[in-house]
């Protein structure tokens, strides 16, 4: 089973330098093992990492004070990454999520109700 990764680019959570250079291709992306928020252990995937997670997107570092910005941040709790992983995302503008390419993402078709636009609008928020 091959899994899509997405990152999504948003511009106020300090992802603007990869706006232009990353949007529509392949993004190299690295896990160190670092996070900034606490963990939730109330689901059923166990215990989870919030917040920021830090490492490197093409090669920049992101996290606390890097200059890649914040760090990345994960759309789901259902599908883990561990300490020095690293794989391919390709890369889309939240800012450009339409009807047309909504489906590319882990969330295009909803869920409970609602519509993946939605969510994204409400994870581009809360990350800002």
């Amino acid at each position: 089973m091959t899994m899509k990764r997405f990152l999504l680019l948003m511009a106020a959570a300090g992802f603007l330098c990869f706006a232009a250079s990353a949007v529509g291709q392949n993004v190299n992306m690295f896990f160190n093992g670092g996070t900034q928020g606490d963990a939730f252990c109330g689901g059923s995937e166990g215990c989870v990492a919030t917040g920021f997670y830090d490492g490197s997107i093409n090669g920049v570092n992101v996290g606390p004070g890097q200059p890649g910005g914040p760090g990345m941040i994960c759309d789901d709790y259902n599908d883990n990454i561990y300490a020095g992983e690293q794989w391919t995302a390709s890369g889309i503008q939240a800012s450009t999520l339409n009807a047309s390419n909504i489906s590319q993402t882990l969330f295009g078709g909803g869920v409970g109700g609602v519509s993946g636009i939605q969510i994204y609008t409400e994870l581009a928020y809360l990350v800002n």
